[in-house]
C-alpha cells in the first residue's frame, strides 16, 4: 500500500551519522524548498538533521503522489549511488537542516563502514517492499481502502487511542494515496458520521475498528426524518394523498439505496457523481389535500 514506508527500520546509529555527517556541509533551508527534482543527475547524500521533509512524484498537469516522509536521523538520495538519476523530488515539509555528503564521499564511506553499508541494503529492501505494495494497491484497492490502510499504517497508540501523529489534511491524504483531495472527503464523511475517526487536536483519530471495505449497509444511510415519515404514514393510511405521499417517500428511500449500492460496486477512483443529497427529499409532500 502506498502508506507502508521503512518506518520498522531503525535509525542510524548515533555514532554513524555523526560520522557520514562529518564528510558533508551543514546547509539550513526554509520550508517549502525543493532539496531535489527527479530525474536530476546530483549524487548527494542528505542527511537530515532537524526538520521533516516529503519525497513525490508529479506530473505535467502538476498532480502530486507522496511517497512518504522523512524526519530527523534519516537520510535520501541513496538512489543515484548507481549513476542514475533522481528517482523523486523532495520539499521540505518545515524549516530543515540537512548535512549534504557529495557522492564519492559516500562510496568511500560505504567502504569503509560495513554497518553503514548494512544500514542502507535494509532501506532499500524496504523501498522495494513499498513499491511492490504500491503497485498491488493502485492496482487492486479502491480509494476507500488505501485510506483506511494509510491511516492504519501511520497511526500510533497514544493512551489507548489510535492516533496519526501527523496533522495531515485531505489533500495531504490525497496525494498519499493517489486520489483527489473531493475524493477523500466522500470517504471521511462516513468514517465520521458512524464514529469510526474524529479530529482532536488537528490530528485523526481512530476510535474503533475501521471497516474492511467500503459500507454496504445502504438503509443506515437514510435520514432520520424519512424513516420516521415512512413509519407515521403506513400507520395512518387513510387517504388517497396519503398513499402517494407515501410512495413518493418510499421512492426517494429507494434512490438514496440504489445510489449508495452503486457508489459500492464502483471503485472510487471512477467516480465522478457526487453523493445523493438527502436534504431534497425532507420535503416530500405530507398533509392532505
Amino acid at each position: 500500500m502506498p502508506s507502508r514506508q521503512p518506518a520498522t527500520l531503525a535509525l542510524l546509529d548515533d555514532q554513524l551519522l555523526r560520522a557520514i555527517a562529518s564528510r558533508g556541509g551543514a546547509r539550513s533551508y526554509a520550508a517549502n524548498t525543493v532539496l531535489v527534482t527527479e530525474d536530476d543527475r546530483s549524487d548527494a547524500l542528505f542527511i537530515i538533521l532537524a526538520g521533516r521533509v516529503k519525497a513525490y512524484g508529479s506530473s505535467e498537469d502538476g498532480r502530486e503522489i507522496v511517497y512518504g516522509t522523512h524526519s530527523a536521523g534519516e537520510y535520501f538520495g541513496e538512489m543515484t549511488l548507481d549513476g542514475g538519476p533522481r528517482s523523486a523530488s523532495v520539499m521540505t515539509l518545515e524549516p530543515t537542516s540537512c548535512a549534504v555528503v557529495p557522492g564519492a564521499e559516500v562510496r568511500q564511506f560505504l567502504a569503509e563502514q560495513p554497518d553503514f553499508a548494512l544500514h542502507l541494503i535494509q532501506k532499500l529492501i524496504a523501498l522495494a517492499r513499498n513499491s511492490t505494495e504500491l503497485v498491488k494497491s493502485l492496482a487492486l484497492d479502491d480509494v476507500y481502502g488505501r485510506v483506511t490502510k494509510l491511516l492504519q499504517a501511520l497511526a500510533q497508540d497514544e493512551e489507548g487511542v489510535l492516533m496519526v501523529p501527523d496533522r495531515m489534511t485531505q489533500q495531504d491524504i490525497g496525494e498519499r494515496v493517489g486520489s483527489l483531495r473531493e475524493i477523500v472527503s466522500r470517504v471521511f464523511k462516513p468514517l465520521t458520521e458512524g464514529g469510526y475517526i474524529a479530529m482532536r487536536s488537528g490530528c485523526i483519530a481512530i476510535l474503533k475498528k475501521l471497516p474492511a471495505r467500503w459500507s454496504r449497509r445502504a438503509v443506515t444511510l437514510l435520514p432520520q426524518a424519512l424513516l420516521d415519515q415512512l413509519a407515521r404514514l403506513a400507520a395512518e393510511l387513510s387517504h388517497p394523498a396519503q398513499l402517494l405521499a407515501l410512495a413518493s417517500a418510499g421512492v426517494a428511500a429507494l434512490l438514496i439505496i440504489v445510489s449508495a449500492f452503486v457508489r459500492t460496486m464502483i471503485p472510487l477512483r471512477w467516480l465522478a457523481v457526487p453523493a445523493m443529497s438527502v436534504s431534497s427529499y425532507t420535503a416530500w409532500p405530507t398533509r392532505r389535500r
